[in-house]
């Protein structure tokens, strides 16, 4: 039993609930086909690619909070729905469709846990493929490869189910929503929208009728840092630096832990060198989570955000967002996020910005040079940073690390 993740769970149903979304906040209403909406693979809480007048968008769809029962058969039939005519599991859904929702085969469903804890249900299965795990040997006939993409799907689905068990029955679930909406308001409020890509609520409606409601993010433009070699990712410009620091901070705002390298993507300039970046996948669920520490620490390893004197542990942060952080009020962060998360999230947000102010404060008075322009950012700095043994910055992670983006099917 993972305490942590249940421990999760029961604030989830408590203070740590989400704020409902309720129709009428959704401010944006899409015509769409099914054809232009496109399942995307090896995402924790799946995501569609949809296409919009030529124009790539990435959709993640708030759904209705209903009885689990319901909510099984519901990501059974949308996912093999997906499929083309001759897959397996389509041809044997009826069969599929009864086997996965036995009583005793739901509860583990519903208990299979997260793929990144090694005691958890789902995480033996994607390393043994053993099917009686689920009690599924029936299936035996369905190809594993095709059982292993629909228990990557429905994972996620779930965990998303209990991350949500706090709203009401017939809500839509916005656990996930609320965090990727905040977190572009509060980059957009510091003046560092350009690194999380525009996202908005929306409904989706098909020529049948049917609609979803959920986050539309604009599609991110650039390289995934895990298809470059070493020696690529060793030229970088200062600005990417400016950039990789700024996020941190940001990301101690927000406490956000897992913008590793696989949930952003960088851009090149004329000359190959990595010049910015552009972050994704802002919805882990500890952020936004009920705490006044910004202490960050990445689940990659990056170095705590302060020192024991209360300072900044990066070499350089950008001169205008620290200024913009110090003149922030409390009434700019509450009237930003008042409909999106719920006020005790926001008493911490809040809790967090002010002692990110005193941090700043602490670290001018220690350091003259430590906050710089963007003309001041160059290849001394680039080197002082890497140079660095005593931190791992983001932007030591992204040129250095060893670590690997696992997925389900490695």
């Amino acid at each position: 039993m993972n305490i942590k993740q249940n421990l999760l769970y029961f604030l989830c149903k408590t203070i740590y609930k989400p704020l409902p979304i309720e129709a009428n906040d959704v401010k944006r209403i899409i015509s769409v086909e099914y054809k232009n909406l496109l399942i995307e693979k090896n995402t924790t809480f799946n995501i569609c690619k949809l296409n919009i007048q030529n124009k790539e968008y990435y959709f993640r769809e708030c759904k209705k909070h209903v009885e689990f029962e319901e909510y099984i058969g519901n990501l059974i039939d949308e996912y093999v729905d997906s499929l083309k005519d001759n897959n397996s599991l389509k041809i044997e859904i009826v069969k599929v469709r009864s086997i996965l929702m036995k009583q005793d085969v739901m509860n583990k469903l519903f208990r299979m846990g997260i793929v990144n804890d090694n005691s958890s249900k789902i995480s033996y299965f994607f390393k043994s493929n053993d099917i009686s795990v689920w009690g599924i040997q029936e299936l035996e006939n369905i190809e594993l490869s095709e059982l292993k993409d629909l228990f990557q799907y429905l994972w996620g689905e779930i965990y998303s189910y209990r991350l949500n068990a706090g709203l009401k029955k017939g809500s839509y679930q916005s656990f996930n929503a609320s965090k990727s909406l905040a977190t572009k308001k509060i980059a957009d409020l510091l003046g560092l929208g350009y690194l999380i890509p525009e996202t908005e609520l929306v409904k989706l409606v098909f020529p049948d009728g049917n609609e979803k409601i959920g986050t539309l993010m604009s599609a991110v433009i650039g390289v995934a840092p895990k298809k470059m070699s070493y020696a690529e990712k060793q030229k970088i410009t200062p600005k990417f630096q400016r950039d990789c620091n700024s996020l941190n901070v940001l990301d101690a705002i927000c406490h956000e832990r897992d913008h590793r390298p696989g949930n952003y993507f960088v851009r090149l300039n004329s000359k190959g060198e990595v010049d910015s970046l552009e972050a994704f996948d802002n919805d882990a669920p500890m952020t936004f989570f009920l705490t006044s520490n910004i202490n960050l620490v990445t689940y990659w390893g990056s170095s705590s955000l302060l020192l024991s004197d209360g300072t900044l542990n990066l070499k350089h942060v950008d001169k205008e967002l620290s200024q913009k952080i110090l003149e922030l009020k409390d009434e700019e962060i509450v009237d930003s996020l008042k409909m999106i998360l719920s006020k005790i999230q926001i008493w911490f947000v809040c809790k967090r910005i002010h002692k990110m102010q005193k941090a700043i404060k602490h670290t001018m008075q220690k350091s003259d040079d430590f906050f710089i322009s963007d003309t001041e950012w160059d290849k001394k700095t680039i080197m002082e940073e890497l140079g660095d043994d005593k931190i791992n910055s983001y932007l030591k992670i992204f040129c250095m690390s060893s670590l690997k983006e696992k997925n389900y099917d490695d």
